[in-house]
């Protein structure tokens, strides 16, 4: 029975309930509360083994599985109350997407190509089913209602802000599809098209509050040779090819000719993939100059006034304030003198809280100055103050700070604040960081090009990334501190890797931590559903500089907008002609 242990990890996340497996030779496993295999043994062959890892208790919270039974006796109402005949196959279709959506992010443990990223392409074809089937609002509202209600949950976050913001989902999805029908015929060869550009601009929406963590896409980003077009057409054209490929397997399953739509579904699929792998391989430029950086997690917060008892409260989860600034410096020089790393990247807002910014800078010059000189190396770390909020410090070679920049995007879902918000500082890249070797290749307009810094959240919104490259980074570092229930944050640095042709560093406080180069390949990085202590170093080429993504900003995204702008124009003309005379025919209009 190969892949048992899924059906494990599945009951783990619906319960919020550690499983320990145990079996008799052939696979065990130690699975978290959150899905997280943390320890696991397969074998074609029965073996002795033994499987050893420390996972949390549950957390006692209401479980996914309740939410579904809330979400079936409020369907079952429904499907009572309407008068639609199709509103069993309704309901079903929507609970498959309800699930689908949520399962495409888990991993199982398994090799790339085995885990459950390929769901993307399909977890939201059964609500589309639902709706060429039925224009009634419940699908819709109920299925992104639920879906991103338990998103939120599962992340750690408000469920009452994820259903609040499935809510708004649902209702606009659902005049999506009035539009969609209305305006176009509903076997048309560009329904997915149509659907695909409705959707990108739904999510551009979204996503100019609350990032691009959340799309359809995000579990792409561990196969970075298949995401390579978003270099060109930007991130929201990968958007756009993944709902394509749920809208067209959607229209297959209602078509009367399901063939055509399957073939051209594959034609699609592989065109994008052909193409992909021709950039992931002819786009770097051989000989490109090399820098070796470091990602320093402490596996804990230093000791401050909201600790209690040693720890301190981060979504959910106990983690020890027992860390100080001497053993981070400890860790520092390991990684330079023992690994090479001319580069450090500390955690998000791990120092502080310092009462203004002279208080902080003072503080960076004073303790970590000394070290940066004698090692002669570029130190970034996270600051937080009371006065401009959460700050990326950056030291160089003199031990001397040479850049600040404030946090542009704060949670403030999270009451976080940040004041130094005036745009996105860089600093020339030191030749003297670079590692030098005979075909080192500067940029075009010399030298090796700018560093800048995203902190954390940041990196969710693709101009932040794009407004460092456009002034000349070939290198970004960011420091972040997420939580254990946040599945695959780093994906975000994934993307805008590939989509900018820069390399980036991602250094968290213990859950994960990355180092990315330029066509999205994680060098060096790690997942933990525990905050822990772990320093990685790799060596990155750096950025070629501007991509086409960089010029061409969110034109796919703003392109969807304007064909849905002028697409209901055209549908609101018919709609007033018709009426003229006499042919309202169309079953939404004809109930206005």
């Amino acid at each position: 029975m190969r892949n048992h242990i899924a059906a494990y990890v599945f009951r783990a996340i619906e319960n919020r309930m550690p499983i320990v497996k145990a079996d008799t030779g052939w696979d065990s496993a130690i699975i978290d509360a959150r899905g997280n295999v943390v320890a696991s043994y397969m074998s074609g062959e029965s073996a002795r083994h033994a499987v050893v890892g420390t996972v949390g208790l549950g957390s006692g919270e209401p479980t996914m599985a309740a939410l579904y039974v809330v979400y079936l006796l409020v369907l079952m109402v429904l499907s009572l109350t309407a008068s639609n005949s199709n509103a069993p196959t309704l309901f079903l279709l929507c609970l498959s997407s309800i699930v689908l959506f949520n399962i495409r992010t888990v991993h199982i443990g398994l090799p790339y190509l085995l885990e459950l990223w390929p769901v993307s392409l399909f977890c939201l074809s059964p609500l589309l089913a639902a709706q060429r089937l039925s224009n009634s609002i419940w699908p819709p509202v109920m299925t992104f209602f639920f879906a991103l209600g338990i998103t939120f949950w599962n992340m750690g976050l408000d469920i009452g802000l994820g259903l609040l913001i499935g809510l708004g989902w649902g209702i606009s999805w659902w005049l999506a599809g009035l539009f969609e029908s209305l305006a176009f015929k509903s076997d048309s060869g560009y329904y997915s098209l149509h659907v695909a550009a409705m959707w990108v601009s739904l999510m551009y929406a979204t996503a100019r509050f609350l990032g691009t963590m959340e799309s359809l896409s995000t579990p792409f980003h561990g196969s970075p040779v298949l995401i390579q077009p978003i270099a060109l057409f930007g991130f929201y054209s990968l958007e756009f090819a993944v709902m394509c490929s749920n809208a067209a397997l959607a229209q297959a399953l209602t078509s009367l000719n399901p063939r055509h739509v399957l073939n051209l579904w594959q034609l699609g699929v592989l065109g994008w993939t052909l193409f992909s792998v021709l950039l992931y391989y002819t786009s770097m430029i051989p000989g490109q100059a090399t820098v070796t950086v470091a990602a320093v997690s402490p596996g804990g917060y230093l000791p401050s006034p909201l600790c209690e008892h040693g720890y301190l409260l981060h979504y959910g989860e106990r983690v020890s304030c027992a860390a100080s600034v001497d053993e981070q410096l400890a860790r520092t020089r390991t990684a330079v003198e023992e690994y090479g790393a001319k580069i450090v990247v500390w955690p998000e807002a791990w120092l502080g809280l310092f009462e203004n910014m002279s208080a902080a800078t003072g503080f960076v010059e004073r303790e970590l100055g000394p070290l940066a000189k004698e090692l002669h190396i570029s130190m970034t770390v996270g600051a937080d103050t009371e006065t401009w909020g959460n700050l990326a410090l950056t030291i160089g070679p003199s031990g001397v700070i040479q850049n600040v920049y404030g946090k542009q995007h704060p949670i403030r879902i999270s009451g976080e604040k940040s004041k130094l918000v005036f745009g996105y500082p860089t600093i020339p890249l030191n030749p003297a960081l670079v590692d030098q070797h005979v075909d080192g290749l500067q940029l075009p307009t010399g030298g090796y090009g700018r560093v800048g810094s995203l902190i954390c959240y940041d990196m969710d919104f693709p101009s932040a990334a794009r407004e460092l490259v456009s002034e000349g980074s070939t290198l970004i570092l960011n420091p972040s501190q997420d939580w254990a229930a946040v599945r695959s944050h780093f994906a975000t640095a994934v993307f805008r890797a590939v989509e900018n042709r820069v390399a980036i560093v991602k250094a968290d406080v213990g859950w994960d931590s990355a180092i990315i180069d330029p066509l999205g390949n994680k060098v060096v990085g790690f997942e933990r559903d525990k905050c822990t202590e772990e320093v990685i170093v790799g060596t990155v080429s750096l950025g070629t500089g501007t991509t086409l993504a960089v010029y061409l900003g969110d034109l796919v995204a703003v392109s969807c907008l304007m064909f849905v702008a002028l697409a209901l124009v055209q549908a609101t003309g018919q709609r007033v002609t018709r009426r003229r005379h006499g042919e309202l025919d169309h079953p939404f209009l004809s109930s206005v």
